[in-house]
């Protein structure tokens, strides 16, 4: 039997218990003959106990009212909870008549005596009534009736009953639960499901409470499962597309919104209410969004309430009005309770319910001045009020509203949207706030747009002011006293502090930069005006223990309609509103937007241009010449520090102290940004150096990895045109020497147990290691730019990046400079790798020949070691197993001669797959567990992932294997090997296919072919597209896989890197398996591999 479940507050039976409870009830009752009673129980004001004492208290009430109730109700009466202060009074066999005592009763066990507490609490209770005789109802008609019934109780005044037969017609209109339009209210929410979509907007002048109606309808809707989201409409919204929904819903469905249309919230769980206040003034995005969801009816079910006029909105399915009244004696006493938490006199509330005619925003405005100007004064547990309060309130002059003193920025502000939420976050909740970002970044718009959303949270207003050209700090006083248009013969300070004392204000002080000196100041200020908060635009943070800081970077760059293409788009289509963008054009706008890396200033500037020029030659001028981003001629429309991105950068280059710019300078030669260690080796920065220029947002610290910086590339660029070239090279040469040294740090690592880390270091580096071949290269350091390419050889192939490291290989064993011979043969050999890889065979071996003789030449062990791993390699391939099998041999027992573990276990591998090509599975196996202890114990993660991947290749098991090979594929993609990865797709689609699974093989496939055809990697793509020709065939396309069988196979003929003889069986079973199923006379013109590879990317075996 299931146990009844109960509120956890009251005690009382759950709302989930009353459906099943009634219906059991009403069907017993159908049997007996006898009827039902139903009550709904509902105490009057209780939201207002809540507002006022506080959720403990209003918990506390209602617990009592419960213990009250059960001590008055009979032992087969159920009661139970609904919502809220709403309670269900079931009464089986149960008669009108008895119904109606006993609901008498209840009222008068309610209002006999105050509830506890203090103050104690007198409380009345509003009570429906509807009974039913056997078999006339359902569980929903009862108590829909009864339901009804509470509402006219209400509607007649509460603390009372009302049933069949009692009073009819509803009485004026209350403030709190105002029953006509909450009727109105619940007829609109109970028949939106049927229509899909309706609005419903109350009616009344400016003041009637459409605020509060809205807040109503929320918590109704919710009561009611509608998922609600509030918009409120605000001047400021006019500069700031889909402001209000951002409010409204939050950033993650905005930026679904602004990607997607209002499609995006088509998504959303159902039923859904929007709830719009002050709908006049809300922007037009957000407008427009709403208007489409209620024009459409596909989606969830969506209702829309809009608290008064001022927008014109489509006319759905559904359309209602409810008219707000004034309020009444009772409705004004309650608010007021509300509002002061505090019982106030009987003649006060009627005093100023006549003389503001109920009408709530003028009340309560008459309350706040009745504070302000000391009538009412907070003491005790209340409030004193004067006697003669009607006279002083009547000559208190209102205050004047606040002045405006915000701009309105020219144009809206786009992409900025998460910041901006941020700033007013930290507005609502700091006093101190700074705005910090390099020149150009837009801090001046993100200012003035945040302050002009919150400003209404300021009651004596929001002012901004602008300090560009003011740069020094003993004359702020005396600016700030001019803007305000204060008049003082005396201490400035103490005449700023005099007129804000005691009001509520916010000031923007924009370009504080040069202004630092004034901290202190400004501190004074805050500690002497508890109401001031301050938000500042500076390059550089102040430094204060009570400032907070919010770092602004470029605008985001990922995907088509990335923050940084709306704002160019914006800025192009106002410069040349007729023009019309070609893919071309849409492309090249992308460019802009990297080449300035989301610079707001140098998105404007570029923009500026596209009256006479493409996007395209915008781009192509902007990479070739920072000076292009300048404003065209006639532009006086932005100040003139921002006329270019030379003129930002040159002001901030003002701001550094001749050491600081010495650094900057030499940091512009770093590329894609830096470490700690490199701009102190390369640039002499100090950690205290680097924290000046990060102050002053001329570096950035990387949001992604620690202790790395990164410059802005413009910025970079303007920096490097400050070195002279008497001071470039030396800085250039100084770079080369750090990377050669981190190379060298980094070979020894990539074998240990450091090796994931210092594959993402170099993965950082990529851009600065180009860099440093070059240098090495200009200054003919042959011999170091072997040893680097050598060292960093490994790196590089792990991420495919084959051609670009043989191609600094090639350039350095080519330079005429003389070089030792051992690094000659260590970077001959490293030479070979990557040359086999690219499936140059015969240059590979020639280099590895030349590399053995040096090698015996040297008498160098490890050398020789090396080269002859090489051989085995190449002979592999060439499909020469002993003669490999022999060369393994001979570096294994060099590798264990000289302790090289990591080299050693690096061969068994090599000898396993040797073994393994042969058929020879279980010595293989021998081979790979071998390397795999190994390997392990030396920490190489990626020969764990080899040997692991080969062992599963040899595995009779088909689910051990496909363990295996997903644990090899893991640790691949964390170490992002791109060839182990391309491997480790290839060896899972062989298995897979082995399976009889080709259509999960397929993808796998192409994934393996698309990354070998990048890496150039000709022998392994050979490999793979054996596999295609097998996994067509099983997917019914012969005439594909046969042309595929047939290239592989020519390819094999003509070049010396041999398919593995099992490979080769395979190729000519699947060769003929598709000339069978074509038919006699098959026999397509043999491709290219890279035309075959082609063919298979094309398939469409799905």
């Amino acid at each position: 039997m299931i146990s009844p479940q109960f509120d956890p507050l009251t005690g009382a039976l759950s709302r989930a218990e009353l459906f099943p409870t009634l219906e059991a009830t009403l069907s017993a009752a159908e049997l007996t003959g006898d009827e039902t009673a139903l009550l709904i129980l509902d105490l009057d004001h209780f939201k207002s106990i809540n507002d006022t004492f506080g959720h403990a208290r209003g918990d506390a009430v209602l617990r009592e009212l419960v213990e009250r109730i059960q001590g008055a109700i009979r032992a087969g009466d159920r009661l139970f909870r609904y919502g809220g202060d709403e309670f269900v009074l079931l009464l089986p066999g149960t008669d009108h008549a008895q119904a109606v005592l006993l609901a008498e009763r209840l009222m008068e066990v309610v209002q006999s005596r105050p509830f506890a507490g203090d103050p104690p609490l007198s409380l009345t209770l509003s009570v429906g009534l509807a009974t039913s005789r056997a078999g006339a109802d359902t569980p929903q008609a009862l108590f829909e009736r009864a339901d009804q019934y509470l509402l006219a109780a209400k509607r007649q005044g509460r603390a009372r009953l009302a049933e069949a037969g009692g009073e009819g017609e509803p009485q004026q209109t209350r403030w709190l639960e105002r029953e006509a339009a909450q009727l109105g209210l619940q007829h609109f929410l109970r028949a939106l499901p049927k229509h899909q979509r309706g609005l419903l907007r109350s009616v009344g002048p400016g003041g009637a409470g459409h605020t509060r109606f809205l807040e109503e309808a929320q918590r109704h809707a919710r009561l009611l499962g509608y998922r609600t989201f509030w918009l409120t409409g605000r001047r400021a919204y006019a500069t700031h597309p889909y402001g209000a929904l951002l409010d409204g819903v939050g950033l993650g469905l905005t930026e679904a919104v602004i990607r997607q249309g209002s499609p995006a919230l088509k998504a959303l769980e159902g039923p859904v209410l929007w709830l719009v206040d002050r709908p006049g003034e809300l922007d037009v995005a957000s407008r427009k969004v709403i208007a489409e969801l209620l024009s459409d009816p596909q989606g969830p079910v969506m209702g829309l309430v809009v608290g008064g006029d001022g927008a014109e909105w489509p006319v759905p399915a559904l359309v209602e009005e409810v008219e707000l009244r004034a309020l009444s004696l009772e409705s004004a006493r309650v608010l007021l309770r509300s509002r002061l938490r505090w019982e106030a006199p009987e003649d006060f509330v009627g005093w100023l319910w006549r003389e503001t005619g109920g009408w709530p925003r003028p009340l309560l405005e008459w309350l706040e001045q009745a504070e302000r100007s000391g009538v009412l004064r907070p003491g005790g547990k209340g409030y004193t009020l004067s006697p003669d309060y009607a006279q002083r309130l009547r000559e208190a002059e209102a205050p004047p509203p606040p002045t405006p003193g915000l701009p309105v920025p020219k144009h809206s502000l786009i992409g900025r949207d998460r910041e901006l939420l941020e700033l007013k976050r930290l507005l609502r909740e700091r006093r101190l706030v700074t705005l910090v970002a390099q020149g150009g970044m837009g801090k001046t718009h993100l200012a003035m747009q945040a302050a002009l959303e919150v400003a209404h949270l300021y009651r004596d207003g929001a002012h901004f002011v602008s300090l560009a050209g003011l740069d020094q700090a003993e004359a702020l006083p005396n600016r700030l006293i001019q803007e305000f248009g204060l008049k003082t013969s005396g201490d400035p300070q103490e005449s700023l502090v005099q007129h804000f004392a005691g009001r509520q204000v916010l000031w923007v002080l924009d370009n504080f930069e040069q202004l630092l000196e004034a901290s202190e100041f400004l501190r004074a200020l805050l500690q002497a005006l508890p109401g001031l908060t301050l938000l500042l635009t500076s390059r550089e943070r102040l430094g204060l223990p009570e400032e907070w800081v919010l770092p602004l970077e470029g605008l985001a760059l990922e995907g088509s309609d990335s923050a940084a293409m709306r704002l160019l788009l914006q800025a192009v289509q106002r410069v040349n509103p007729g023009l019309r963008l070609s893919q071309a054009e849409l492309e090249a706008a992308r460019r802009i937007c990297r080449v300035v890396e989301g610079l707001p200033l140098g998105l404007e500037l570029a923009a500026a241009w596209a009256k006479v020029l493409s996007l395209g030659e915008i781009a192509q001028e902007i990479e070739k010449n920072l000076g292009f981003l300048t404003a065209p001629g006639g532009d006086e429309t932005r100040p003139e520090r921002h006329h270019s991105l030379r003129a930002v950068f040159e002001s901030s280059w003002k701001l550094l102290h001749p050491e600081e710019q010495q650094i900057l300078a030499r940091l512009s030669v770093f590329r894609g940004g830096f470490d700690r260690e490199g701009a102190a080796r390369v640039a002499g920065a100090s950690v205290s150096g680097l924290l000046g220029l990060v102050n002053l947002s001329l570096v950035q610290r990387d949001p992604h990895h620690d202790g790395r910086y990164l410059m802005h590339e413009l910025l970079r660029q303007f920096a490097q045109e400050k070195l002279s070239p008497e001071a470039l090279e030396p800085s250039l040469a100084a770079h080369a020497e750090y990377f050669w040294g981190l190379a060298e740090r980094a070979e020894a690592a990539l074998q240990g147990p450091e090796q994931s880390r210092w594959v993402r270091r170099i993965e950082l580096e990529f851009d600065n290691l180009r860099l440093a071949f070059s240098t090495l290269q200009r200054l003919g350091r042959a011999a170091q730019g072997q040893q680097m390419a050598t060292w960093l050889s490994h790196c590089y192939a792990w991420h495919g990046f084959y051609r670009e490291i043989a191609h600094w290989h090639q350039v350095f064993l080519e330079m005429p400079h003389p070089v030792p011979p051992a690094v000659q043969a260590k970077t001959q050999q490293s030479l070979a790798l990557q040359l086999k890889n690219l499936g140059l065979w015969e240059q590979s071996m020639a280099l590895v020949e030349q590399s053995l003789r040096a090698s015996r030449a040297l008498g160098d062990p490890g050398l020789l070691a090396e080269a002859l791993h090489l051989k085995g390699l190449l002979l592999r391939e060439a499909g020469e197993f002993a003669q490999a099998l022999a060369a393994f041999e001979e570096s294994l027992a060099l590798k264990r001669e000289i302790g090289d573990r990591y080299g050693e276990a690096t061969t068994l591998n090599d000898l396993g797959i040797v073994y393994g090509l042969q058929g020879e599975d279980r010595t293989a196996s021998t081979y790979f567990l071998h390397s795999l202890e190994l390997k392990r114990q030396v920490g190489d993660e990626k020969g764990v992932a080899y040997a692991l991947g080969n062992l599963a290749l040899v595995s009779e098991d088909p689910e051990e294997a496909l363990r295996w090979l997903y644990e090899s594929l893991e640790i691949k993609r964390r170490l992002k090997d791109q060839q182990g990865i391309a491997n480790a797709y290839a060896n899972i689609a062989a298995r897979l296919l082995e399976a009889g699974r080709p259509l999960e093989a397929w993808p796998l496939l192409l994934e393996s072919l698309s990354l070998f055809r990048q890496m150039g990697q000709v022998a392994s793509l050979a490999l793979v597209l054996v596999s295609c020709t097998q996994a067509l065939l099983a997917l019914h396309r012969p005439a594909q896989a046969l042309q595929i069988a047939a290239s592989v196979r020519r390819w094999d003929q003509e070049h010396p890197t041999k398919l593995p003889p099992g490979t080769r069986r395979n190729l000519e079973e699947q060769l003929q398996k598709a000339k069978e199923a074509l038919g006699a006379g098959a026999e397509p013109p043999p491709l290219g591999l890279e035309e075959a590879c082609r063919v298979a990317l094309e398939a469409q075996p799905l």
